[in-house]
């Protein structure tokens, strides 16, 4: 393992290696986007966090489900992060976190993800860490043709793809099914979780995914319309204390150019449903049987989560302006034995307007970007959806608040020069903001016995990332080398904390901490067949108060590094993924360090005339291993964590005429 990680450092740092051989071939980097089609085609995955956890050295994940997978960047993720899809904002409805935006998006209808590592996205409130920007597949208005792409594996595991683009028109179907896979010891992932948690016995092979996505699509030169219809049955997830029966989002996306004054319109909305319970568990024996009940369950969360937004923006000369405006709702219900949490979140209203602006100039070899955003943020609760848990926040303060309101401004400020033919660095220095979400301001949920509540805080303040970055890039016509240190500092970061009342509840306070880290990631060609990749990331994140000083649910180091071999139809590749130790954990909140971990993944595909063959496997030495983000999931958590699959195989076959 030692020899893997020096042989990914070595392809890092030595790009003059890929000199001294004879280069023929020229490979061209995007400029704009960080991953393309081509890119996100030649996994298994169609999970596009799970993708982007192979591609990108800052990108981190923790498995919500068995095939679903919450995407971390730079240690910042759940609302520290958006993750937009065609400019649409998608927000789950589930309090625990089951159905993250990158849940929603499914790797054949992408054809390119452009990140931004920091705070220089100003056009989308919230970006505190980054934004994950997913651009879907569009007609293609000269074009008519057909595409079918089918993929079978291991654990039962199968994807289908079907798309017809007639010209104006795109038609797409995308469907996905699987049962637990194994671990590398051999045994179902369904067999982790003890006690009441322990999945019933005829429940332990049961399907594991069964997931359909339409959509529909039309384009003009000025307008383009998205209609989405996404639906996910029997999603299970270990690591909880419940499962998903269904979860159903609705999107539509209408985008419009004015070319005459080089307007950009984009209108859209999102809505989501979301219920889950524990029926598959032991914990609904009694409850399903007649001891207690027939319901069918002990426990059951149904939510919804709905967002409408607009956003206008106007294109000068070095100059581009705009105004973002969207209103977020999210409401949840829970029962919990014979607890009736009605409004456990409250059919919460988020309303945000905000006016950005910035600049582009270049003078000679020196470049400067810079922008800055105002944003007025008001939330309010629905008296009439809390039930009696509107009762719970007097417990735990002295004032009960059910709205709150705020304005602030956020920008940056990025200089680049160019020091030679094919060298330039550059420092960004900036603040982004974003303000706290409907649950951290006000869940409501008791719980039973001697389990604590969970209570928003609507006291909160937005928190606020001021953050230096310093960067540096070097590229030829085959060689790319990049990379960067950055050191943000956290301002009344939102975080998970313990409060005492008539019994003890968690809950969410601020606090001041920071994150610091950098990355270098390189491409380049060596000789005429082959291509390398690697990258290496890492990151810390520290309190400024507190006996234990780790922040929670931070990234380890991590490296990367691919080689591919291509001759003629065919090409191979090997993949190597290397996770260090995570021992900086926060054990005030019973976070436990990860051990290391090394994954190899192959591939072999041929492509020709329209016709694709890929034959693969993931983990090919049947490493077992934890992702380290693989156990914190409140309020629902099982305290379990669950080992990531085993050895893989499959076989993908596309078909396009």
């Amino acid at each position: 393992m030692k020899k893997i990680a020096l042989f990914m450092l070595i392809l890092i740092y030595s790009p003059l290696f890929a000199q001294v051989l004879k280069v023929e071939k020229e490979t061209v980097v995007h400029e704009k986007l960080n991953l393309e089609k081509e890119d996100v085609g030649i996994y298994k995955d169609i999970d596009i966090g799970s993708i982007l956890f192979k591609e990108i050295p800052e990108i981190s994940i923790s498995r919500k489900g068995i095939f679903v997978s919450e995407i971390f960047l730079r240690g910042y993720g759940r609302e520290n992060i958006n993750i937009l899809i065609d400019g649409t904002r998608v927000y789950g409805a589930c309090p625990s976190g089951m159905d993250p935006s990158s849940f929603f998006i499914r790797s054949p209808n992408v054809r390119g993800i452009k990140l931004v590592k920091g705070i220089e996205d100003i056009q989308n409130q919230g970006s505190l860490g980054g934004s994950i920007q997913v651009l879907t597949e569009e007609p293609e208005t000269e074009k008519t043709f057909f595409e079918t792409s089918i993929t079978s594996g291991s654990f039962g595991y199968s994807t289908l793809n079907l798309s017809a683009n007639l010209k104006n028109l795109l038609f797409s179907f995308i469907s996905e099914y699987s049962k637990p896979y194994e671990t590398g010891e051999g045994k179902r992932v369904t067999e982790y979780p003890q006690g009441n948690a322990a999945y019933q016995d005829r429940y332990i092979n049961k399907k594991a995914l069964d997931l359909k996505e339409t959509d529909i699509k039309f384009k003009t030169d000025n307008l383009f319309i998205s209609a989405t219809y996404f639906n996910a049955n029997n999603v299970l997830y270990p690591y909880l204390l419940m499962d998903s029966l269904r979860d159903e989002n609705k999107r539509l996306n209408i985008r419009y150019i004015y070319k005459p004054e080089k307007v950009r319109f984009n209108l859209y909305y999102s809505s989501m449903e979301h219920d889950m319970r524990d029926t598959y568990r032991k914990s609904a024996v009694d409850w399903t049987n007649g001891v207690r009940s027939s319901r069918g369950y002990m426990m059951r969360t149904v939510a919804t989560s709905k967002v409408y937004g607009i956003k206008i923006i106007k294109d000068w000369k070095n100059v581009e302006t705009g105004i973002e405006t969207f209103k977020r709702n999210w409401n949840a219900d829970n029962e919990l034995m014979m607890i009736k949490n009605s409004g456990m979140i409250p059919n919460v209203n988020n309303f945000n307007f905000g006016i950005f602006a910035s600049l582009r100039k270049s003078i000679n070899s020196f470049s400067i970007k810079t922008g800055v955003r105002f944003d007025y943020v008001s939330s309010k609760v629905d008296l009439s959806k809390m039930g009696e848990n509107r009762n719970l926040y007097g417990s735990y303060y002295d004032e009960v608040k059910l709205d709150t309101d705020f304005n602030y401004l956020s920008g940056y400020m990025k200089g680049e020069k160019k020091l030679s033919r094919n060298l330039k660095a550059g420092i960004s220095i900036g603040q982004s903001v974003r303000f706290p979400n409907p649950q951290e301001l006000f869940i409501a949920l008791v719980r039973p016995m001697s389990k604590p509540n969970w209570v928003g805080n609507p006291f909160l303040k937005p928190t606020k990332n001021r953050e230096i970055k310093i960067e540096a890039e070097w590229r030829d016509f085959t060689e790319k080398i990049d990379g960067y240190v950055f050191y943000s500092d956290l301002k009344d970061y939102i975080y998970l904390t313990r409060i005492d009342g008539i019994k003890p509840a968690m809950s969410y306070k601020n606090i001041d901490a920071y994150i610091y880290g950098g990355s270098v990631s390189s491409i380049f060609m060596v000789g005429e067949s082959f291509f390398l990749k690697a990258g290496i990331s890492y990151q810390r994140g520290k309190k400024k108060e507190g006996l234990d000083k780790d922040l929670v649910e931070i990234p380890p180091l991590k490296l990367l590094a691919s080689l591919t071999y291509e001759k003629g139809d065919f090409s191979f590749i090997i993949e190597d993924i290397y996770s260090s130790k995570q021992e900086n954990v926060d054990n005030q909140l019973n976070e436990v360090p990860t051990d290391s971990w090394n994954v190899v993944n192959l591939k072999l595909k041929y492509q020709k005339s329209g016709i694709g063959i890929t034959i693969g496997v993931d983990n090919l030495f049947n490493e077992f291993y934890y992702q380290h983000l693989s156990y914190l999931r409140n309020p629902f958590s099982t305290g379990t964590k669950v080992p990531e699959s085993g050895r893989f195989l499959y076989l993908n076959m596309n078909l396009t005429f």
